[in-house]
């Protein structure tokens, strides 16, 4: 990323970290994070999103994690849906204005606690 800002932007990456990085909570270590999932709209509510959840949180519980968290955009309700009735809940919020070219929104982390 730093090639590709030029000399004249490059400090602005060191001194703050990309923009991706400072819009995400950061990941505590004893947490699987799931980076993305999505299931095509045509397989959608055949178990597949489900299946892949499960398999995660049987990652989790097997290295002895405390968790699965993820974050979700606010706009996508339906994944907000899915994952509330797969037993995640809300963590956090993250709001961000437009900049660099990034329209406004933000992201809703959730996660999923593993028992025992």
């Amino acid at each position: 990323m730093l090639i590709g800002t030029g000399p004249r932007e490059a400090w602005r990456l060191v001194w703050r970290g990309s923009l991706a990085g400072r819009a995400m909570a950061p990941i505590p270590a004893d947490v699987l994070y799931v980076v993305s999932l999505s299931v095509a709209a045509a397989k959608r509510g055949e178990g597949i999103g489900t299946g892949l959840l499960a398999k995660a949180l049987e990652e989790a519980r097997a290295t002895k994690l405390r968790a699965v968290a993820l974050d979700v955009a606010f706009s996508n309700d339906g994944a907000l849906r899915f994952y509330l009735r797969q037993g995640f809940s809300t963590l956090s919020e993250r709001h961000h204005r437009m900049a660099g070219g990034v329209p406004a929104g933000g992201s809703i982390r959730m996660e999923h606690r593993i028992a025992g």
